[in-house]
């Protein structure tokens, strides 16, 4: 661990720490095939690839992203011991340019905080489903604390934004049931300022992480699989 925590340290920032075991538990609930590649887009910097590795997955992964600088971390994840005899593809690009076959299968999708703020979800999420039989997806609770404070400093950001409800009505609209749901952290770590101060304090929060009131989720993951 001590390794791991000096060569990747943003991985253990708050709440990254605790979205992993979250995502652990909810990827070992599903019944996910021995040859289904784990996509994880957008995939950012690699953190959930790291936290699923380091939980003992060893699935095929499939990342990509548009921001070049994270793609160029996450391309570091390849020579790490712990998945250096697993099949890592990281690709500088869209996630509407994932290659999705006529074939049918039973990959997974890690959909990380992005649902609320990509492109056409509608036409990606047509595109996908041949592909994606679970996709286990985090959001931020809109109805939180944390959130109110992230929407104060970017305002125009997530465009597609939805409650609970209406994140289970748009998968279920294509072709996705709910399978289970939980939440995921409760420190309004957004709400800290300045925001130099917010970064900085992420580092300290992780002991805390379940000690806090679970009455105000930040945000919340679920698993939702494909209806054949």
């Amino acid at each position: 661990m001590i390794s791991d925590l000096l060569r990747f340290p943003r991985f253990y920032r708050y709440p990254y720490y605790h979205w992993g075991k979250a995502f652990s538990s909810l990827l070992s609930e599903a019944d996910v095939a021995d040859d289904a590649t784990i996509i994880d887009a957008p995939c950012g910097d690699g953190v959930v690839t790291f936290w699923l590795a380091k939980n003992g997955f060893r699935n095929s992964f499939v990342l990509c992203d548009i921001a070049e600088r994270d793609v160029n971390r996450a391309r570091k994840l390849k020579d790490w011991p712990a998945l250096r005899n697993v099949e890592v593809k990281v690709t500088l690009a869209d996630i509407h340019d994932l290659k999705v076959t006529c074939e049918r299968t039973r990959d997974v999708w890690f959909l990380i905080n992005s649902l609320f703020l990509l492109p056409e979800i509608d036409r990606l999420f047509e595109k996908m489903r041949p592909r994606v039989e679970h996709v286990i997806g985090l959001f931020p609770d809109i109805s939180s604390r944390n959130y109110r404070c992230y929407k104060k400093r970017h305002p125009t950001m997530n465009a597609n934004e939805m409650d609970r409800n209406e994140v289970s009505a748009f998968f279920n609209r294509h072709g996705y049931e709910t399978k289970k749901t939980l939440d995921a952290s409760f420190i309004p770590h957004h709400c800290i300022q300045p925001m130099r101060l917010q970064q900085i304090a992420r580092y300290g929060l992780n002991p805390f992480g379940n000690l806090v009131s679970k009455k105000d989720p930040c945000y919340w993951v679920g698993l939702f699989s494909r209806i054949d």
